[in-house]
């Protein structure tokens, strides 16, 4: 019995320095653990005092403990301004972009009022092309009512003129006007005037306004010619009153052209004024208009080059964010990366400092082992 637990115990020290020796050789497989074990081993080649080696081991654990609280409390606060400093960034963007959605609002209002204007400026535009075509077929008919004024006015002087050619055949040398007229004056008359209303009948071929005068003119010419051929003193009685009875139509006809034109004239005249002061008061719209575009133009310009800016800002601001996001989570990682080598190599130390200082003889034969 004695017998059994004495080999029970040697094979349980036994497990015991197996596994010892298996932790040693853990820790010396990690850079830092074996610079721990060199560092270890040197102390004991030394023959320095092992209590100093545990007190460095011990200040060295307590260094590292120092540190992770240091990076855990520096870490903290970068976190915490990289959080506020991604808040200020987004509080900046959505700042811009409310400023950007009030800009494009006033943007749209400009481009609407622009359009706006630019109706109504095309509408002024027709509306004075059709006035100032109004006007130009208005002073064409005017002008052509003026000649043919001058026309018709022309061909009844030229009537008037031929009638007192006529007249004065019934006038006798000494000035006074033939009351009877015999067979030899008819003749004379009939001759004298005869040329002459033929030639009016020649040239009344070419009135446009009034062609009856050829009618009458040719009317007097037969008369003449049959006087010239049969001494007809009645005939030329009759030519006489034609001619005064004529004259006073001419005459009352001319006055009743003068009259016309002078109406035509003048409801022209208020027709032109009308016009004139419509084509002028649209033109002067259209320069306040004009003027009114340009400075919308300007605006928007503006407003749009400012827009472009906040859009470039909102970009700046969106790349800054993102930059300063990279750098927290770099700074994370690289905290979490540094933490974790931190406290493997203190439990690394706490580890060698509680084996070595139980182990002390298992450590040499670990060392005699390594070599």
């Amino acid at each position: 019995m004695k017998y059994l637990l004495l080999v029970l115990i040697i094979s349980v020290a036994i497990s015991l320095e197996d596994v010892t020796f298996i932790q040693f050789r853990d820790i010396d497989s990690d850079g830092f653990g074996k610079t721990l074990i060199d560092t270890l081993e040197l102390h004991i080649q030394s023959g320095q005092s092992l209590d100093n080696f545990v007190d460095t081991m011990r200040n060295l654990e307590t260094q590292f403990e120092q540190e992770l609280k240091d990076d855990t409390q520096n870490n903290n606060n970068f976190q915490k301004l990289c959080d506020q400093d991604l808040v200020n960034l987004e509080n900046e963007q959505n700042s811009i972009s409310l400023t950007l959605v009030e800009q494009q609002g006033k943007l749209d209002e400009l481009v609407n009022e622009k359009q706006r204007k630019q109706q109504i400026v095309q509408a002024k535009k027709d509306w004075l092309a059709q006035v100032t075509d109004q006007l130009d077929k208005l002073s064409t008919l005017r002008k052509q009512e003026a000649e043919s004024y001058d026309q018709n006015m022309n061909e009844n002087s030229y009537v008037i003129v031929i009638i007192n050619q006529i007249k004065k055949n019934f006038v006798k040398s000494d000035g006074i006007s033939m009351i009877e007229i015999d067979q030899d004056s008819s003749l004379e008359i009939a001759k004298n005037i005869h040329e002459d209303i033929e030639n009016a009948v020649d040239e009344s071929k070419n009135f446009r306004q009034n062609s009856g005068y050829r009618y009458m003119f040719q009317i007097f010419a037969e008369i003449t010619a049959r006087v010239k051929a049969k001494g007809d003193s009645e005939a030329i009685t009759r030519l006489k009153d034609l001619c005064q009875q004529l004259l006073v139509n001419v005459e009352d006809n001319m006055s009743l052209l003068r009259r016309s034109e002078d109406k035509r004239q003048n409801i022209f005249n208020k027709q032109k004024e009308s016009l004139d002061k419509d084509i002028q008061q649209l033109t002067a719209d259209l320069a306040q208009n004009d003027a009114a575009l340009q400075g919308l133009a300007t605006k928007i310009e503006y407003l749009t080059n400012d827009m472009n800016d906040y859009k470039q800002r909102l970009i700046q601001k969106k790349q800054t964010q993102d930059d300063r996001k990279t750098e927290c989570q770099q700074s994370a990682y690289s905290y979490k990366q540094t933490r974790e080598d931190n406290e493997r190599k203190r439990q690394l130390v706490s580890q060698v400092i509680g084996l070595f200082s139980a182990n002390q003889r298992e450590f040499k034969d670990y060392i005699r082992q390594r070599q």
